[in-house]
């Protein structure tokens, strides 16, 4: 299965149009969706971990792959190829 962690800030203006792309994403694509307050003990763990410098970031089967709005057709082929590989 397909993880997907966004990570994100109250304060972020960014922040809610990318997690509504995440969450009609993961309706048509078999993905677990989390989101996770960068503020919070995970959220800052996860910072730390992938050296993430910006919201909204996207962490994929625990590697960042976006800092802010996703293109649709690099998200879907990235998924698709995980998904393909078993990863």
């Amino acid at each position: 299965m397909v993880r997907v962690i966004l990570l994100t800030a109250t304060w972020c203006p960014t922040c809610p149009p990318v997690k509504r792309f995440w969450e009609n994403l993961a309706d048509e694509q078999d993905i677990e969706y989390t989101e996770v307050d960068i503020e919070s003990p995970e959220g800052t763990l996860l910072r730390e971990e992938h050296h993430v410098q910006m919201v909204p970031s996207t962490i994929i089967n625990n590697r960042l792959y976006f800092s802010g709005m996703p293109e649709k057709q690099r998200a879907t082929g990235i998924i698709r190829a995980l998904r393909e590989s078993g990863q």
